[in-house]
């Protein structure tokens, strides 16, 4: 993918382009107006996960540079939230790496951000060993990780099919 020079404004390749053709067209993909608060909803709606993380996901890459700040935050449940999202987002965050590795070296990190880190990771660079490890249970990790790297694993088998049904029409 390639960014326009505003930082408001992404450029987002056709699927044809993802398989390698000559895109047709490119279309213009605004920052939503809403994303300040899908993000205020991921610092203040306690442990569980909000409706704004689905949605946060959905709108990708330009949500991104705002779940790195969110990395950042004082509490670990808000950080541990946006590495959620990131890793759901897959490939399309990778932007966020350099990040999500800075945050895997924190000192004291809570014991979700340990477990999730890796595997966030892991779906954005598209590895899936250690998502199927944690899933077999060669690594330890509590049942919350190992149902994370399922959802990351079924998400990654979906791209896949996906990406071989567009380069086979």
């Amino acid at each position: 993918m390639k960014t326009a020079e505003s930082p408001a404004i992404q450029i987002i390749a056709t699927a044809d382009d993802r398989v390698g053709k000559t895109p047709a067209t490119t279309s213009v993909q605004p920052v939503p107006a809403h994303l300040p608060q899908l993000i205020k909803e991921l610092r203040t709606s306690g442990y569980a996960m909000p409706a704004s993380a689905a949605v946060l996901v959905k709108i990708g890459k330009p949500a991104v540079p705002a779940l790195i700040e969110l990395l950042d935050a004082p509490t670990w449940v808000p950080r541990w939230k946006a590495v959620r999202v990131l890793g759901l987002m897959g490939p399309e965050a990778k932007e966020a790496l350099p990040a999500l590795e800075k945050a895997l070296q924190r000192e004291k990190p809570h014991v979700f951000e340990r477990q999730f880190l890796p595997l966030a990771i892991a779906a954005i660079k598209a590895d899936t060993k250690p998502l199927i490890d944690c899933v077999e249970g060669k690594t330890k990790s509590s049942d919350a990780a190992s149902d994370f790297a399922a959802e990351l694993l079924r998400r990654a088998r979906l791209q896949e099919t996906t990406d071989a049904c567009l380069a086979t029409s």
